[in-house]
């Protein structure tokens, strides 16, 4: 259904960059603490820009994905009627509605909607920009951060990079993404290449500080899938040698591994990550039938390991999932990613270089979920920076190019 008025489209990669630029802002203003109940109406405030910068465009209604989301909508209204509704806040409301709404911009009237390549290098250069202006802050300010890092012999828990972002896995997943956007640049052989060189080796040597495993295994997995299907690049040459390097140091240089082995790689706990899973399990087996099919609620599950594991999530998205939604929320979401899967794969015969890059950040999406709090259109600002920048954006790109405007 068209509006025959509206010849406006808007500029997505803009409407998401001023939204991730804000919550950047947003958090860094206050501490989390402090914040409260305003946090949640600041959210609903971007909802709000998010809601009018889609409806200023010609209006597609997708049918398909419309009966899709009614039947997720429907499960999601269920589990918190069920579960969490008594609990009368605005954020646990907020929890249940984002998703909703998201999925309705971006899939239902927003399907069509297309990024092309003008757009998203434009937004890239912003996000290289805040990368750098992170690195510089903690260099200038607080060099401290790197001291704590580079010194620290036993465990990197406690010790890793952050910068001015509330955590180190928020960190080290824009880095991701920075070194994605200087694979590209270099790829493609643009003007003054050797520059995104140089920031690759930044952006990756500052991740391995942040002692994110999840990052580092999912970044190197990345780099992986484009070598081996963009074989030719020079590119792809210089990372089979750089690999090859890098264990020949860490194998011959007893400091270095010792460094690899003990601080970063068992960075952490991962005790505590197993019992947290052993008490998703018991959790989940131990709910009604309602509970296994339509889950037990957000506040419910975050109360339950606060009390039994004094941590607020499971760490793990596809558990998070099971135990909030339900086996009905699981399917949903596994759904959804067979379905991108399937739909680069088919789209590898239009344009191998885009197809390649959104498969790539699709891999990193599923890998860095397992044992982390992300979750796909979910409405912190990770989740959000997940969600847009790596699955939304990229489908819109494979938009432009079956409309043959992705290049012009």
């Amino acid at each position: 259904m068209e509006c025959p008025n509206s010849k406006k489209n808007i500029n997505v990669c803009r409407t998401f960059l001023i939204y991730w630029l804000a919550l950047i802002l947003w958090q860094n203003l206050f501490k989390a603490e402090t914040r409260g109940g305003i946090d949640a109406i600041f959210k609903v405030f971007l909802l709000g820009f998010l809601i009018v910068s889609f409806l200023q465009r010609k209006l597609f209604i997708n049918r398909n994905n419309i009966i899709v989301l009614a039947l997720f909508g429907f499960s999601q209204m269920i589990t918190l009627f069920l579960c969490d509704i008594q609990y009368q806040s605005i954020g646990v409301v907020v929890s249940y509605l984002y998703p909703i709404v998201y999925i309705f911009l971006v899939y239902c009237i927003g399907n069509n909607l297309t990024a092309t390549k003008k757009q998203v290098d434009k937004m890239n250069n912003y996000i290289l920009i805040v990368l750098l202006i992170s690195i510089f802050y903690t260099l200038i300010f607080d060099p401290k951060q790197y001291t704590k890092a580079i010194q620290e012999q036993d465990s990197g828990y406690g010790s890793e990079l952050s910068s001015f972002f509330l955590s180190m896995h928020e960190y080290a997943l824009y880095l991701f993404y920075g070194i994605t956007v200087c694979v590209n640049r270099i790829t493609e052989k643009k003007k003054g290449y050797f520059v995104y060189y140089l920031l690759f080796f930044t952006f990756f040597a500052t991740m391995v500080f942040t002692f994110s495993r999840t990052a580092l295994v999912g970044c190197l997995v990345y780099l992986c899938i484009y070598a081996l299907l963009n074989r030719k690049s020079n590119f792809s040459k210089v990372f089979v040698v750089l690999v090859c390097v890098a264990f020949l140091v860490i194998l011959t240089t007893p400091a270095i591994s010792d460094y690899v082995y003990k601080v970063v790689w068992k960075s952490g706990h991962m005790s505590s990550r197993e019992k947290l899973n052993e008490l998703a399990g018991i959790y989940f087996e131990e709910g009604t039938i309602l509970n296994k099919f339509f889950g037990h609620g957000i506040t419910s599950v975050n109360t339950f390991f606060v009390n039994e594991g004094d941590i607020q999530s499971v760490h793990n998205a596809y558990l998070h999932v099971l135990l909030c939604y339900g086996i009905t929320g699981i399917a949903f979401f596994v759904a959804y990613l067979i379905v991108q899967v399937v739909n680069i794969l088919r789209f590898f015969k239009y344009d191998k270089a885009v197809a390649l890059s959104s498969f790539g950040m699709l891999v990193f999406s599923i890998l860095v979920m397992i044992p982390n709090t992300f979750l796909i259109f979910s409405s912190s600002i990770d989740c959000f920076f997940i969600t847009s920048m790596m699955l939304v954006i990229p489908k819109y790109q494979r938009n432009a190019v079956r409309q043959q405007i992705y290049y012009k």
